[in-house]
């Protein structure tokens, strides 16, 4: 009995052995080793792989391969991700994971391919003039990159660009005044590489830009942006073909600078960088000009109708705008823009009596001009007041003129020869007549009248008026001599005429001139009158236009150069005439009314004889003051004319009291009454 039960127990045992080791065997059979979620990326060290292994999987084996090549294993590992530090960037690798138990090799799973991208390694961030630079190491297989920032106290990246193939991006938008740092990520098609997580920091200065720059009257004045965040600024110059120079410093509450070490008629370039006790802005290519002083006006002087406005010439000007403010404005007005650095004056002919007007200068070389005198120089225009008459009264020489609006008083100026000075000889109220008690009768003089304003501002001169001894309503003549000067029997003529307080009009040769220039000053400081007949009495009408007036320039340049006056009329050599050749001479052409014929007869009494014979009141007698026959009649038929009554006079004395008014090109032969 005892052995039948002991038979049952190992039968029993054996059952329970193979039901567990059934169980056992079964439970192998539902877990194999697997893995799935296999994952890879590309970190600063290499290719990471992940996987997820199933609870059969013991351990997981780690094939590579790459273009070319088969499988190779890595590495047999327990754990669920391996990181591979023998690839190269810019190579293809393609992976598969192998999951395995103590008993069996599970399936393989399926092939993941990454281009390996190394991390950018930077270089540097800088500021410069577009914003922030971030550098870095081109990446072998990359063909873009994205830049990253954050700014300080932030956790989180944030992409602000894509760029192509490029070693720096510039982030334009960067805040001035604070710190931020970068990263950059490698990329090709779907590929990126990891990045560097501490990245690269600087402290943003954006770079101050000068805004305008312009001459100030003692330096070169710029003005620049403020930049946020900065302390300070470094200024800096350069000279043409120079390198940049510390000029100095200012502190940020300034945003100007004025150099006044500058050479003048030289440029200069300036630029200005920001500074804080962190970092510096970059700077800018600068902003160049030139540095012209200022060029003041040296005078406002009235003219009859304008005023001239003068200043020195400046050896850094190749023009000049001159501008202009009246009574009452408040801005300055461009009046003239004057080219060539000698031009020293202009006339301003629009003008008003009793406005005062103020002028300022701005000197300018090509693309650069100067500062200007803000206060500039001013005068009070007052016109000219026009004479009427000076003539002669019992108690001497009475002046009269039409009253200037806006004067309130006049001053009376008397000179005896026209290159004489002005003398004054007194200031009257608001009247229109002066008679000057001092002036001797014998003499003829000139006068002129000044208008004045509040005591301050005086008219022009004027040309002024010749006093006269002559009756308006009396007869008269005009003695003329031609082909003169000469100097013994012109001034026997003068002898003359001057003893009998007479007047004549010479008309000149302008050859004869360098030897008979001593009658001729006499001529004219008698008040004896000069006309040209041309330089060498020439025939006009046989000229050309261009001859003729260089025959009558050099004759006029002439006279004026010894006697201060230049000829108002001319007499044409021989008669000979045209109204072309007239209207050349560019004067009035005064002929005779009394031909003497003393140049074919040279006889003194036919001469005399001729004019008693031919004289009528306004007649222009015709002589010539190069036969001494000549001037022998002279002497007799100067008294003889005063007896009879005629007043001896000039050509133009005549022409004026008898009304006419010369034209140039046209021909005068006499004036009656």
């Amino acid at each position: 009995m005892k052995r039948r039960f002991s038979l049952l127990l190992i039968l029993l045992s054996v059952i329970m052995l193979v039901s567990v080791t059934a169980v056992i065997s079964a439970a192998e059979e539902e877990n194999p080793p697997a893995v799935s979620s296999v994952t890879l990326k590309n970190t600063a060290s290499g290719i990471n792989i992940k996987w997820s292994p199933s609870a059969g999987t013991d351990y997981c084996r780690v094939m590579r391969k790459s273009e070319g090549s088969e499988y190779t294993l890595l590495d047999e590992l327990t754990g669920k991700s391996f990181t591979d530090t023998t690839v190269l960037s810019g190579k293809s690798y393609t992976y598969m994971i192998i999951p395995c138990s103590t008993e069996e090799q599970g399936t393989a799973s399926e092939e993941q391919t990454l281009l390996r991208l190394s991390n950018p390694v930077l270089i540097k961030a800088e500021n410069t003039t577009e914003g922030v630079k971030v550098s870095w190491q081109k990446v072998t297989g990359a063909d873009s990159y994205s830049l990253y920032y954050k700014t300080e106290g932030s956790t989180s990246w944030k992409r602000i660009l894509n760029v192509g193939n490029v070693s720096s991006a510039v982030d334009k938008k960067a805040a001035s005044g604070k710190k931020c740092t970068y990263t950059v990520i490698a990329r090709s098609g779907k590929a990126q590489s990891s990045f560097s997580s501490a990245g690269i920091s600087l402290d943003v200065l954006a770079t101050p830009e000068i805004k305008n720059i312009s001459n100030l009257a003692n330096g070169i004045a710029f003005r620049w942006n403020k930049t946020e965040g900065a302390e300070s600024y470094t200024i800096y110059r350069r000279a043409a073909g120079k390198k940049w120079s510390y000029l100095t410093s200012v502190p940020a509450t300034k945003a100007s600078y004025t150099d006044t070490t500058m050479d003048p008629g030289y440029t200069y370039a300036y630029t200005v960088r920001a500074v804080n006790s962190k970092t510096e802005s970059a700077y800018t290519s600068g902003m160049a000009y030139r540095y012209i002083p200022v060029n003041d006006v040296t005078s406002v002087k009235p003219k009859a109708d304008s005023l001239k406005i003068s200043w020195k010439a400046s050896s850094y000007a190749d023009s000049y705008k001159l501008y202009r403010k009246a009574d009452g404005e408040s801005s300055w007005k461009r009046i003239a823009t004057l080219k060539g650095k000698k031009t020293v004056s202009y006339t301003d002919k629009k003008v008003k009596d009793g406005i005062t007007y103020t002028y300022t200068l701005i000197t300018v070389r090509g693309k650069y001009q100067s500062s200007f005198n803000s206060t500039g120089k001013s005068y009070t225009f007052v016109g000219v007041p026009e004479m009427t008459i000076a003539h002669k009264s019992a108690k001497g020489y009475t002046v009269n003129w039409e009253k200037t609006e806006n004067a309130t008083h006049y001053y009376i100026y008397r000179r005896e020869k026209p290159t004489d000075s002005w003398v004054k000889l007194a200031r009257v109220g608001n009247v229109s007549t002066y008679t000057d008690k001092s002036a001797d009768n014998r003499k003829p003089y000139y006068y002129c009248v000044r208008a004045g304003k509040d005591g301050k501002f005086y008219s022009a001169y004027g040309e002024g008026i010749l006093s006269t001894k002559i009756n308006p309503n009396g007869k008269m003549v005009a003695l003329t001599y031609d082909d003169g000067p000469h100097n013994t029997y012109t001034n026997s003529i003068l002898d003359v005429l001057e003893k009998y307080d007479a007047s004549a009009t010479f008309f000149v040769v302008g050859s004869r001139l360098e030897y008979g220039k001593q009658p001729l000053q006499r001529a004219v400081d008698l008040g004896c009158e000069i006309g040209s007949h041309t330089y060498n009495h020439i025939n006009l009408p046989s000229y050309s236009d261009s001859q003729i007036r260089s025959e009558m320039n050099k004759t006029d340049a002439l006279v004026e150069k010894y006697t201060g006056v230049t000829p108002v009329i001319m007499r044409p050599p021989g008669g000979a005439t045209s109204s072309r050749a007239l209207a050349a001479t560019g004067k009035p052409a005064i002929m005779w009314s009394v031909d003497t014929r003393d140049w074919e007869h040279r006889t003194a009494s036919r001469t005399v004889s001729n004019i008693k014979s031919s004289v009528f009141d306004g007649a222009i007698i015709l002589m010539h003051d190069l036969y001494a026959p000549t001037a022998s009649a002279t002497a007799t038929i100067v008294p003889w004319l005063i007896n009879n009554g005629y007043q001896l006079v000039t050509v133009s004395e005549l022409m004026y009291y008898r009304g006419v008014t010369m034209k140039p090109g046209y021909v005068y032969r006499s004036a009656k009454p």
